[in-house]
Formats: structure tokens, C-alpha cells, sequence
């Protein structure tokens, strides 16, 4: 009985892994087969042997499991009161033989060999409310699929050959809650593809009932275009979107998101967006209830714009694991006070908090949001510099930093520089030097001002000089200007001559020669110099002179002067 039920076991894990289900089914079954206290047993009229081997069942939760069996039709004395029926990973391609399963809720189709619908399968299941056809050959939606199935929650056409428009028949579905499209041909979407889903044709999608579709997946399509707005006829209900996988230019993407204004949107899924490079204003447009922002594995993302995680202030989870980031702009993630988790392992990024790192504390969500619980930085490109010194004392001094950490606080490496390469962050000491005044941020402060101070010296010093400049010039012209000099004495011949020679060749005599060319002003020694090479000069002239007179600054006394005021 034990191996038995452990061989039950595997072959649902299996069956999960195999088909692609959805966790929340998946957790379903593993719950019936691994919590379900009823014994295997035939007592619900299991299904006799078909063909090699024999469809397994559990009473207590009346599950039929005829998954793996190779049946080319459907079991013909399947119990009335089966609950859970699996019939994936077979060879069925006619489902006539499922009719009047009244108590059946589950039903599993996925791999199999189901290219057209009859309108016929599936009559008298009023209380089916899951059903996955996916990884079949269908080419179009299953028509009269609603009408036949009024509690139909959970649809699943993945890995299908779909590429039209779902017909109006599918607004009969009020309970429809989650329709997969995975991994289908469509090229395009336009403002027809959908929108049956809300309810009524498309001039009166705004008006209710409508249907409760709260989960589309879109993913892994082959989308070349969208019409702005495409999805905007289910922006009433839409909570779940999931576009990951795609190759859609970034304002094709945000036309289809941003245009539709999903205003009820709680998770966007952008995984694998390969030509999304940006978080813009334009993609978040009517994002207040967003929650959960899915952008890991966009190798070509770089960008978080302040202004467009702005618009979405109730975000709680952020993904961005292996992108292109390396970093973002002041106070774009403090201003996230809802954020649970912030995902950045696996990137270049260098720093936490900002481009250049250098604020204190630049990710203060760490310490001051009780919201923040998981930061990951796992293989992440981190330069474990100045601008990393914030972090590395938070790691030491605090516990409750340290137990945000993904895997540790001892899972933080550095890549650089060379000195910490391979260094864990919290054992490297090197960012001890860091502490005190000369942190980068106050070097870099210092450095300023010191460049603004020679900047101003050496402007001062330009205008002190052309200051000066002026003033020479004003002197220069002012010298050449009448004035009154003191006597001369008077020369002739070849000695004035020479005399004159003299006084232009030495710059002590000739009071117009200066250093630069310019006027000079005489001080009262180079007139003392003048005056005795004057008087040296006339004591060996012959002839009558006038007598020099007698140098001598303070003033002459009045006996020295006759009546004519020449000496005496």
C-alpha cells in the first residue's frame, strides 16, 4: 500500500514538471495525493484496465488519475462522482466519450493530439470549473465553450496553435477568472482579440455584467505589434498580467500596458523583455495598485526613473535580477515605503543607492522601513569602495540589516578593486580607512571647494593686475605732460653730448627708461645718484660753469641766498 502511494506520488510530480501547469494546481494536486487519508482503492468504480495499464484512483478525494497511459480514446466507465480527472500525456484526439460528469471540477487534457472542437465534448459538467487543453494542435478558441461550462474559473490554451481573435460566445463566461495564452502564434493584438472576454460587443464593453477575468498570461507569443490600448476593455477586472517572454519594442509595450491604464493592476510581469531598456512614466501610467514588478532576465534594462516608480507608490516586490542595471538616481527607491524586497543579484551593479554611492546611507529603506524585509545581492558586481563603507558598517553593527541579506550577509563579494577582489564585504578591513573625516564624500567636497578657491584667486590676480596695468599707463602719459624740473647744469660741446649718451644708456639717469618700456617714477635716491655724477662730471670740465648746487633734502637756510635768490 505504501509503495503504491509513493509511486502515486512521483507520477504527479512528474506529470506537473512535465506539463508546465500552474503552481496553483500544482500545489493542488500534490495537496490530494500527499494530505489524503482514504486508501487506493476501486471501491468509486475505478476504470477497468486500459490497454497496458490501469487508471489509478483515490476515494477520498475521488481523483481519477489516467495520465501516461497511451489511451487513443476516453475511458468508457469512468465513475459519475469523479471529482479530479487527469487524461493528460495520452494520445486522445476525440473527447466524445466526457459527458454528464456532474460532480467533476478538474479536468486535465494537456499533451494530447486535440486540433478541432466539437461544441458536442464537455455537456452535462455544470460544476467543471478548471480546464487545461494546453500543448494540444488547437487552431482556434473552443467555440460554445462558456455556454456549455457556466462555471468555468480557470482556463488554460497554452502551447496551442491559436491565432484569432477568442469568439462571443466567451461572454458567457461570468466566473472566468484566469485564462493562460502561452507560448501561441499571435502577431499582433488589437482592441478585437479580447475583448469578447469582457462580456458584451465591443460598443458596450463598459457596461456590466462582464466576466471576472482577473489573470492573463501573454506570455512567450509571437508578438511583432500592438494597438495602444489594446487591453483597456478589461481594465475593469484585470489584476494579473503577464507579458514576459516577448520581443516587443519598448513604446509598443507601453502603449499596450500604459495606454490601456490597467488601474486594478497588481502584478506586471516583464520577464525576459528583451527590448525594454527603462522603467518610464509611460509604462507605469495608472499603476497606484501595482504591487509586484517582474523585469529580471531583461538583459538590455538599465534605467529606474524616479518619476515613474512615483506613479506606482504600493509597490511591494521588485525584480530585477540578471538586467543590465548598475545603479539609479537619488531618491528613487527611497520614496518606494511599501517595498518588501528589492531583487539585484546577478547584475553589474557597483553600488547600493545611487550612481555615485557616495550619500550617507543612500538605501535608507534598510533602517528606517519595517516593510523592507529581503535584499538580494547575491553575485552582484559590487566595488567594494568608500561608497560601500555605509553598507559594510551596517553588516557589522546591526542584526536586523544583516538578516535582510539573502543568504547571508557573508554571501556579499567583492569584484573590485583589485585589492578586495574575492574578499567577502563584511571581512574586508581595507573600508575601515574610510572612517573619520576623509570619507570620499567629504574628499570630493574638499576638492571642490579648493578648485572654486584657485578658480577665484586666479580670477582676483587677472583683475589686480589689469588694475595695475591702467594705473602705468595713466602715469606713463601723465610723465609726459609739462612740469617743473630742477636746475640743470649746462654743458657744451661734445661733453653735453656724451653727457646725454650716458643718461639714455643708464636707466638710473634717464628717468623715461623703465623694465617694461614705460614711464618710472624717480625716488630720491635715483635723484642723489643723478645729482653726484652731475657734479663729478662738472668739476673736470674746464671753462666757466655755473656752480652746482649743494644737494641737501631739508630745506636751505635764508642766509644761503642773496637778495636775488641765487646762491650766495
Amino acid at each position: 500500500m505504501l509503495s503504491t502511494q509513493t509511486k502515486l506520488k512521483q507520477n504527479a510530480y512528474q506529470t506537473v514538471r512535465t506539463h508546465g501547469l500552474d503552481m496553483a494546481l500544482a500545489f493542488h494536486l500534490a495537496f490530494l495525493l500527499v494530505f489524503s487519508t482514504g486508501p487506493l482503492t476501486e471501491a468509486f468504480n475505478c476504470p477497468s484496465e486500459q490497454g497496458k495499464y490501469k487508471c489509478r484512483c483515490v476515494n477520498a478525494t475521488k481523483l481519477v488519475d489516467c495520465a501516461n497511459l497511451k489511451l487513443n480514446g476516453t475511458p468508457s466507465d469512468l465513475p459519475v462522482d469523479v471529482v479530479y480527472l487527469d487524461l493528460s500525456n495520452n494520445l486522445l484526439s476525440d473527447l466524445g466519450g466526457l459527458v454528464d460528469l456532474t460532480n467533476l471540477k478538474n479536468l486535465q487534457l494537456s499533451n494530447n493530439h486535440i486540433s478541432t472542437w466539437n461544441s458536442s465534448w464537455l455537456t452535462g459538467m455544470p460544476l467543471l470549473e478548471e480546464l487545461t487543453l494546453s500543448q494540444n494542435q488547437l487552431k482556434k478558441p473552443p467555440d460554445l465553450l462558456c455556454s456549455q461550462l457556466p462555471a468555468l474559473k480557470h482556463l488554460h490554451l497554452g502551447s496551442n496553435q491559436l491565432s484569432s481573435k477568442f469568439p462571443e460566445d466567451y461572454s458567457h463566461c461570468l466566473k472566468l477568472s484566469r485564462l493562460t495564452l502561452s507560448n501561441n502564434p499571435y502577431e499582433s493584438i488589437d482592441n478585437s482579440t479580447l475583448c469578447s472576454l469582457a462580456g458584451l460587443p465591443e460598443h458596450e464593453v463598459a457596461k456590466p455584467p462582464h466576466p471576472q477575468l482577473l489573470s492573463l498570461k501573454l506570455n512567450q507569443l509571437k508578438l511583432k505589434s500592438a494597438q495602444p490600448g489594446s487591453l483597456a476593455c478589461l481594465s475593469h477586472r484585470l489584476q494579473s498580467l503577464d507579458l514576459g517572454q516577448n520581443s516587443l519594442p519598448q513604446p509598443v509595450l507601453e502603449g499596450l500596458v500604459g495606454g490601456s491604464c490597467l488601474s486594478l493592476l497588481a502584478t506586471l510581469n516583464l520577464r525576459h523583455s528583451r527590448q525594454l531598456g527603462a522603467v518610464s512614466t509611460a509604462l507605469l501610467n495608472c499603476s497606484k495598485s501595482l504591487q509586484v514588478l517582474m523585469l529580471d532576465a531583461s538583459s538590455n534594462f538599465i534605467e529606474l526613473h524616479t518619476e515613474a516608480l512615483a506613479l506606482a507608490p504600493n509597490l511591494r516586490l521588485l525584480y530585477l535580477n540578471r538586467t543590465g542595471i548598475r545603479g539609479w538616481n537619488g531618491n528613487c527607491l527611497n520614496q518606494l515605503r511599501q517595498l518588501h524586497a528589492l531583487d539585484l543579484s546577478f547584475t553589474p551593479i557597483t553600488t547600493v543607492g545611487g550612481r555615485n554611492g557616495s550619500d550617507t546611507n543612500p538605501l535608507r529603506l534598510l533602517t528606517d522601513s519595517k516593510n523592507f524585509k529581503q535584499l538580494s545581492l547575491t553575485n552582484a558586481s559590487l566595488e567594494c569602495d568608500c561608497s560601500l563603507y555605509w553598507l559594510w558598517q551596517l553588516l557589522r553593527d546591526s542584526p536586523a540589516v544583516r538578516a535582510k541579506i539573502v543568504g547571508g550577509a557573508d554571501s556579499l563579494t567583492c569584484t573590485g578593486p583589485p585589492l578586495a577582489l574575492g574578499a567577502r564585504l563584511t571581512q574586508f578591513d581595507g573600508l575601515s580607512e574610510c572612517v573619520g573625516f576623509f570619507t570620499r564624500r567629504n574628499v570630493i567636497i574638499l576638492a571642490s571647494c579648493g578648485a572654486g578657491l584657485v578658480l577665484i584667486s586666479v580670477v582676483f590676480g587677472i583683475a589686480v593686475a589689469f588694475v595695475k596695468r591702467r594705473r602705468r599707463q595713466a602715469s606713463a602719459l601723465s610723465a609726459g605732460a609739462p612740469s617743473q624740473e630742477p636746475p640743470q647744469l649746462v654743458f657744451s660741446g661734445a661733453s653735453s653730448a656724451a653727457s646725454s649718451v650716458d643718461d639714455l644708456r643708464d636707466p638710473l639717469v634717464s628717468p623715461n627708461i623703465g623694465r617694461r618700456g614705460g614711464a618710472r617714477q624717480e625716488s630720491i635716491w635715483i635723484r642723489l645718484r643723478r645729482f653726484l655724477r652731475e657734479r663729478r662730471d662738472a668739476s673736470s670740465l674746464p671753462g666757466e660753469v655755473r656752480r652746482p648746487p649743494i644737494f641737501d633734502p631739508r630745506p636751505p637756510p635764508e642766509d644761503y641766498l642773496n637778495a636775488d635768490g641765487e646762491d650766495a
